[in-house]
């Protein structure tokens, strides 16, 4: 799985080249189709394609994924098809070249699909897809809101876009919330 870390700027690339297909697990611009052999991860046995959209700006971007044999072995709940299936796949902080400011609260990337799984044949030894794991992982959040109205009660939101639930109908609202309220 991806590490928890700020990703590294690759502006001086990315102004010369433009936009990259997709992103690998340290979110370094990659400007090929993707392939599992070209992924960070040398001794990965599993890798996945997963589009992410930036809870901030709404981009989407593709990112790769990928697990070692020795990782799901030693914890086999640590398969990246495991993550997959139980929908709990961590994106971590978007390309910091787009909308990252470290300034700013910290927003992440929603997975919403795996477009790409692929895996090492224990027969041939050589990459696989499967398309048995090419699943989508949840909907893209709704459009940004400006207020939400229920029966009860008007909210007014404003400066930070964050998911908020309604207190008296537990609506999930994709929102604009104070900075003091979004850090509960």
């Amino acid at each position: 799985m991806s590490k928890l870390q700020k990703a590294t700027s690759y502006q001086d690339i990315t102004s010369k080249l433009g936009e990259p297909q997709w992103y690998d697990e340290y979110k370094v611009p990659r400007y090929s189709e993707f392939t599992p052999n070209q992924i960070a991860e040398i001794y990965a046995d599993e890798a996945a394609l997963v589009l992410a959209q930036c809870e901030h700006c709404h981009k989407q971007f593709k990112i790769a994924f990928s697990s070692d044999l020795l990782e799901s072995m030693s914890a086999p709940y640590n398969a990246l098809k495991n993550h997959i299936l139980k929908n709990d796949m961590y994106c971590g902080s978007p390309p910091n070249d787009t909308c990252f400011d470290p300034a700013a609260f910290p927003y992440g990337l929603m997975p919403i699909k795996v477009p790409e799984y692929w895996c090492i044949s224990p027969q041939t030894k050589q990459w696989e897809r499967d398309s048995t794991y090419e699943v989508p992982l949840q909907d893209p959040p709704p459009p940004p809101i400006d207020q939400h109205t229920c029966d009860h009660e008007e909210i007014k939101i404003e400066d930070i876009w964050h998911v908020i639930k309604c207190a008296k109908c537990n609506a999930a609202l994709w929102a604009k919330v104070k900075p003091s309220e979004a850090q509960s």
